[in-house]
């Protein structure tokens, strides 16, 4: 068979043109073969001319771009799904239109009957790192250096050359042009750094935690179309034009070549068509616009016709691909330069022969978005001519083109990652030849850069200095993050197994794992526990849950599926680690498996918990491309930690960073506090250590942090380190944190037998004595024996050896461990190791601890007292805020630090104990005192305090504290869940003996007085009730002590304790009481005796009884004015809720707050004021770079106020503000904020608050109508078309439209996507009980397939009579949608059906609605 004769080739263009054309070929009992592209490849319906493709059998289908269609994220089996086929649609589209979605595109190729399939790509690296497709499907695999090559090869075998000419009698058999591969152009790819004035605002974005730096840089003042021109002009617009006036040569830059003012460019008749790609459309508007305006400036941007093709109205101006294609057809036949706007227009699948350069200013981190942008350039351009004699002549129009890219680092990893993939295909000994294939690559396609205005071409070996720099400064969890996971191992269930055990990557539970039934752990036996309060004793997952049940219970498929693989990255960063920590010289998974049976690789797989077999498995059955990645981490990684050209010292500190967080439970001591902490021991204790015997001694390492810093403080004190490097001892808090250890030693050149190595700090705890409490005796006798600390066994015996010298105890103990109840009673260690520091016999010790032991916490009485009566505590630094320490944990009340002197008295040196306070921003206060204060049985502090405590609090008991007048933790007997109780009702209706009841968040009802449990005696008494818990003496923000009166015949729940109910107090009394407690004074009182949010009537031992008669208060003539308009924290605002009318004002009322204990006694005039500045501050800090998500400020047009003065009455602390609403026509995909101030007064007649929160306002205005808020969805599925596979959600959000309208995000469309509002579906609820669906935007092809019904139903609660629950339903729905943002340029197309419903709690007695609703 001629396959060339025997089959005909047909493409998307043939089957446009004759619709017979697939019948009538077979009927001439000739073979097909289809090619076409996954772009021909999609549609919703089936057109009739093309029914014959999908009737018939073919013999070949060709594929191309056949990437599209490589699945993100593979399912492989995990998870079994059936797939239901539907009718297909073949679309051929005749523009070239790139998008494609690429699950319909999956549909389809399946229902074609076709013998073979043939897959092409150009950037296939989604697909060689999945598993789509097997090592044996790929049958060829080149990249443009094989073009070239091939190029080469072609002409040596036809062409003849002397000198690099043709020999003559050569030119009529072959000419150059006969070359297959003739016109294919060298790239000549330019590095550059930004502009000095555009790197400002990179850095600057950067430090502010922008991913896209680049992308931010160029970003227009507003994505949409605006009539202000914004979309037309970037926010940092002098930037921009810098760099393009740098890049034209009208300004000097050391960082950019002035490429278009090159002489050669110009002589070589390049860069005549560029093409700039950019990360918005407005941006092409903008650059577009800026390039026009600044014409006068530029020396030869201003010679280029601008192109703009992605501009907000580029899709109206060049409607078809074809039309660009003309445009710069026409332009070069004028002798006209050409610049083409875009940002992924024409940039997949597409070829315009003149490009021929490219300006990349988008960030990216795909390579293959990169690559097919950057392939539009490395088409062939060639012309044809007759010459005189009528022969044709060839010429090749683009030799070379450029690729400038402003972003060198992804230029270098892109070429990294690129000579990696293809090394898999070429080289069976992995990545031993990568540095040799980037040489031949940069031959090929040289990277120039420019160094202080110099040009330079990079070497293969600055590519991997630059890759290795940006390794070395990443953690093992950032490197195990990138490499993919091959769902297809999944399959095997030893491999499974395993990676079930493992927590999350990232997660809390770090490298702990679940241990196997009846295995154990797999770590070594000494490693119990890891003292944490969510220590994992319940086998839970670091979810905090059981996997099994978390797995069954989740409906979304893919989150189960991302589990997996997230543990399966914590079994990688295993791998690294390994490959960080071993000795021998690794490169791949092979290598290690190879060294597994060696003494040391065991040692470390047993305590890295690494299983030989799965690494087995892993070689035989992962794909090869990732395995590959996974071998190159291997191999940078083991470099990394061999690399002696690095001084040791930094190697260590970058180990450390390579480290990481172990877990939750062992969190490093950062190497700044450790240092702080080695600092406060004398020298002595170091230059001491070349004695015999003398030793420092780490009880608790993590990763040699301590070690690291005693290295540093020796050798600045010039002691030679073979004078102390086996003199410095540590036990391991585990023995992953042995490995960690031992590592830094043998990078700092110490002795690894001084770390123990048979047992952690945990298993010093096991050593009792008969009355099973820790014998820190025999502790101190195991640990003190002069021989190899590494040889030292808990079960040895001590009595008989010789025992060596503690200069010093350091470390950073174990806290505290779950005892099985809440994590608030998890049982606290530290005591223990302090009391280990306190009784051995050592010079100096200093541990880092919490501070709860100051005034409170669990079992700390008796270790309190020993604390405050410790005379050998020379230093104590208090750090009230945690969180500057150790980031990311919850130590709340704080931390500190100490040093014991065993030579010191505290009692009888006049300096005592130095206390160091280190408060916000690096504020120190240094005070000298005892920790013991007037015998009291707690830590004071504020040493300020004391004065003021012995003045208002004598010693001699004369004044009484409050704690005599305050109630136990449960006044009344009453639970905090009570105001959920039956027997707590909305009114006294009903009720023989009714009395009022206060629960949580002030909630008031009705009990019968036979309900309450004890002191019934205090029913009838004035009383004043405060909240149990409050912020005071913690570091989070003081909240006022919210007192209020509790009148005759009320009661509380345990939510509030009671004061003053034995005073017998009248109404003002009572009232002056309640005005005290929320004093200054009093709260400062307070704060004295309190650490954390618990406040028992024991707190208040300081605070004094005085004479209720009087008014007490600080406050009584400085008036505090505020919003009443509690803030949401977590996003910034304070909704309120504004019932929708279209043509009509909802009038809305602010309340403004006097506080104080005394009113003014006169009216008093607030002014009010529109505060833009702080809402601009809200939207950075909340959102960053964000813009799309900032809060809006509402415009006046859907809102007045007449008097933007209140009035405070005389004889009242409270005014309103009157806000009238018209909201018609709103758009809520924005977010609305009415921001507000209270000014201050210019008469002096009231005071701002001066919390900032409390005297500002951000009204965050939700509207609302009958149908709009949360709706349950459970119900509702979400799935791509003609695909089996189904997500859900729990709950969907309906905003306001119009009065009979809301609309949903489609599907499951995030509601902070960029583009959210084109993803509007609007709900119209008829009078006749249909809805009816829309969706605005065309560009998402909405297809309501079912228009819903809706109901409403309405019930009275059965237990709460004033309660309504009223319920909307939306029944049996159905839509199909496309996603255009997600891929862009790739529609993905979704279908939504089923039935949502929304319940609304009203409470009738409540007459505004708004109020009424309890949202």
């Amino acid at each position: 068979m001629n396959f060339n004769q025997d089959y005909v080739f047909l493409s998307s263009e043939e089957l446009l043109r004759d619709e017979n054309i697939v019948s009538d070929t077979l009927t001439s009992e000739k073979g097909i073969v289809l090619f076409l592209t996954l772009q021909d490849l999609q549609g919703t319906e089936i057109k009739t001319k093309h029914k014959s493709v999908f009737e018939n059998e073919l013999d070949l289908l060709i594929i191309d771009e056949t990437h599209y269609g490589a699945r993100a994220e593979n399912y492989g089996r995990i998870i079994k799904t059936a797939n239901t086929v539907k009718d297909i649609t073949l679309n051929l589209s005749d523009d070239g239109d790139d998008s494609v979605d690429a699950n319909i595109v999956d549909e389809q190729i399946k229902e074609l009957n076709v013998r073979i399939k043939l897959h092409l790509s150009g950037t296939p690296y989604r697909i060689l790192m999945g598993s789509e497709f097997s090592q044996e499907d790929i049958i060829s695999f080149c990249q443009f250096s094989d073009i070239v090559a091939e190029q080469e090869l072609w002409d040596k075998q036809h062409i003849s050359y002397e000198d690099d000419k043709y020999i003559e009698e050569d030119e009529d058999k072959y000419q150059e042009w006969d070359n297959p591969y003739f016109g294919f152009p060298q790239m000549i790819r330019f590095a550059f750094t930004p502009n000095e004035s555009a790197l400002r605002i990179l850095d600057s974005l950067k430090q502010n935690g922008s991913t896209y730096a680049l992308s931010e840089l160029l970003k227009p003042m507003s994505i949409k179309k605006t009539s202000d021109g914004d979309h037309k002009k970037f926010i940092h617009e002098k930037e921009v034009l810098d760099l393009f006036e740098a890049i034209d040569g009208s300004k000097d830059d050391e960082s950019i070549f002035a490429f278009l003012d090159y002489d050669k460019i110009h002589e070589g008749k390049m860069c005549r068509h560029m093409v700039i790609v950019l990360p918005y459309c407005a941006s092409c508007d903008a650059l577009e616009e800026l390039i026009i305006t600044n014409k006068t400036s530029f020396k030869n941007l201003c010679n280029y016709e601008i192109i703009n093709i992605s501009g907000v109205d580029g899709a109206r101006t060049y409607k078809t691909i074809q039309a660009i294609k003309d445009k710069i057809r026409n332009c070069e036949k004028s002798d006209k330069k050409t610049i083409t706007l875009t940002v992924n227009r024409m940039l997949t699948g597409s070829t315009v022969e003149q490009w021929d350069t490219m300006i990349f200013l988008k960030d990216t981190s795909s390579p293959q978005e990169y690559d097919q942008a950057v392939f539009r350039l490395q088409n062939q351009y060639v012309q044809s001519y007759v010459d005189e004699e009528g022969k044709v002549i060839k010429f090749n129009m683009k030799p070379q083109t450029l690729l400038v890219d402003f972003d060198p680092h992804r230029m270098f990893i892109m070429q990294e990652q690129k000579s990696l993939i293809y090394n898999v295909n070429t080289d069976s000994s992995g990545n031993n030849h990568l540095r040799d294939r980037m040489a031949s690559e940069l031959k090929i396609s040289p990277i120039i850069t420019i160094n202080k205005g110099k040009i330079q071409q990079v070497s293969a070996t600055d590519i991997m200095a630059v890759v290795s720099e940006y390794s070395s400064s990443r953690g093992v969890k950032d490197e195990a993050n990138d490499i993919p996971v091959d769902d297809n191992l999944f399959d095997i269930d030893e491999i499974k197994s395993e990676i079930e055990r493992q927590a999350e990557l990232g997660s809390k539970g770090g490298l702990k794992t679940e241990a196997h039934e009846g295995d154990g752990t797999g770590f070594d036996n000494t490693d119990k526990n890891d003292g944490n309060s969510n220590a994992n004793t319940t086998g839970t997952d670091s979810n905090g849950g059981n996997d099994d049940t978390a797995a069954s219970s989740t409906t979304d498929i893919e989150n189960q599926i991302q589990i997996l693989r997230n543990k399966f990255k914590t079994y990688y960063s295993r791998i690294l680690f390994f490959a960080y920590l071993t000795e021998k010289k690794v490169t791949s998974l092979s290598d290690i498996i190879d060294i597994s049976t060696e003494s040391d690789s065991k040692r470390i797989m047993k305590n890295l918990d690494i299983d030989i077999n799965i690494l087995k498995l892993m070689v035989s059955h992962m794909y090869p491309f990732i395995l590959t990645a996974l071998d190159y981490k291997i191999q940078n990684i083991n470099a990394l930690s061999h690399d002696e050209s690095i001084p040791a010292m930094e190697r260590a500190i970058t180990a450390m960073g390579k480290f990481g967080k172990l877990s939750e439970s062992e969190i490093t001591t950062p190497i700044s506090v450790a240092t702080k902490m080695i600092e406060l021991i004398p020298d002595e204790a170091f230059s001491s250590l070349a004695r015999d015997n003398h030793h420092i001694l780490d009880i608790a390492s993590k990763m040699g942090e301590f070690a690291i810093v005693i290295f540093n403080r020796c050798t600045s004190l010039g002691i030679d380190i073979n004078l102390y490097k086996d003199k410095i001892l540590s036990v391991p808090t585990s023995s992953v944190a042995y490995e960690f250890t031992r590592k830094i030693y043998s990078i700092l050149g110490m002795d690894i037998s001084c770390i123990a190595e048979q047992f952690t700090s945990y298993d010093l705890l096991s050593i009792v004595d008969n009355t099973q409490n820790v014998d820190y005796a025999h502790i101190q006798k195991i640990l003190s024996q002069n021989k190899c600390f590494a040889d030292i066994s808990l079960e040895c015996d001590a009595e008989e050896v010789e025992t060596l010298k503690f200069n010093a105890i350091v470390g950073n103990p174990p806290y505290q461990e779950d005892d099985g109840g809440a994590g608030a009673s998890a049982r606290p260690l530290y005591p223990y190791f302090v009391n280990m520091a306190k009784n051995f016999s050592s010079e100096y010790s200093t541990l880092i601890i919490p501070s709860k032991w100051y005034a409170g916490g669990k079992g700390l009485d008796e270790f309190r007292d020993s604390m405050l009566h410790d005379i050998k505590i020379r230093e104590l630094h208090d750090c009230i805020h945690p969180e500057d320490i150790f980031p990311d944990t919850n130590n709340r009340g704080g931390i500190c630090y100490l040093l014991w002197d065993d030579k010191y008295n505290n009692t009888e040196n006049t300096n005592k104990i130095k206390i160091v306070t280190h408060e916000e921003a690096g504020k120190e206060y240094v005070d000298s005192r005892l920790l013991i204060t007037r015998d009291l049985d707690i830590f004071i502090r504020n040493g300020k305090a004391i004065s003021i405590l012995d003045k208002v609090m004598p010693e001699d008991g004369t004044i009484k504290p409050l704690s005599d007048i305050i109630s136990p933790r449960k006044p009344f007997g009453l639970e905090g869940n009570f105001v959920k109780d039956p027997g707590f009702h909305n009114s006294e209706d009903g009720l023989s003996t009714p009395i009022i009841c206060y629960g949580k968040a002030k909630a008031r009802g009705f009990i019968e007085r036979s309900s309450v449990l004890s002191h019934a005696e205090w029913i009838d008494t004035w009383k004043v009730y405060m909240p149990y818990a409050n912020n005071i003496g913690t570091e989070l923000n003081d909240d006022n002590q919210n007192t209020f009166i509790g009148e005759p015949g009320s009661c509380c729940t345990e939510t509030f304790l009671s004061v003053g109910h034995t005073l017998g107090l009248s109404e003002t009394t009572a009232k002056n009481l309640s005005n005290y407690m929320r004093t200054k004074f009093a709260r400062f009182l307070l704060s004295l005796a309190k650490i954390s949010q618990h406040g028992t009537s024991k707190t208040y031992r300081f605070v004094p009884i005085v004479d209720f008669n009087e008014e007490w208060t600080d406050e009584q003539y400085e008036h505090y004015v505020s919003f009443k308009a509690p803030m949401d924290y977590a996003r910034g605002v304070t909704d309120i809720y504004v019932k929708y009318k279209l043509n009509g004002a909802v009038t809305y009322q602010l309340p403004v707050i006097m506080s104080g204990s005394t009113l003014p006694g006169h009216d008093t005039e607030v002014q009010i004021a529109i505060d833009s500045d702080t809402l601009k501050s809200i939207n950075w800090e909340y959102f960053h770079n964000r813009t799309d998500l900032y809060y809006k400020e509402l415009t006046s047009d859907y809102y007045e106020v007449e008097n933007m003065n209140v009035v405070i009455p005389a004889d009242d602390c409270v005014g309103l503000l009157n806000v009238n609403f018209k909201l018609g026509g709103i758009d809520l995909v924005d977010k609305w904020v009415l921001p507000l101030t209270i000014r201050e007064s210019p008469i002096g007649s009231y005071t701002p608050h001066p919390r900032k929160n409390y005297k500002k306002a951000l009204l965050r205005v939700v509207p609302f109508n009958d149908y709009s808020g949360i709706y349950s969805t459970t119900t509702m599925e979400v799935g791509f078309t003609d695909s089996g596979t189904k997500m859900t959600t729990n709950t969907r959000t309906a905003f306001v439209v119009d009065e009979h309208s809301v609309f949903f995000y489609a599907g499951l469309m995030n509601e902070e996507e960029l583009e959210r509002g084109k993803y509007k579906i609007i709900f119209r609820f008829n009078d006749d009980g249909t809805v009816t669906l829309s969706a605005p935007d065309p560009d998402i092809h909405f297809n309501p397939i079912k228009n819903p019904t809706w109901k409403l139903a309405e019930k009275m609660d059965v237990s709460l009579p004033y309660l309504k629950h009223k319920t909307i339903t939306i029944e049996g729905f159905k839509y199909e949608f496309d996603d255009v943002t997600s891929v862009p340029g790739t529609p993905i197309r979704y279908v939504v059906e089923g039935t949502v419903n929304m319940e609304r709690k009203i409470n009738i007695q409540i007459p505004d609605e708004d109020q009424a609703i309890e949202w």
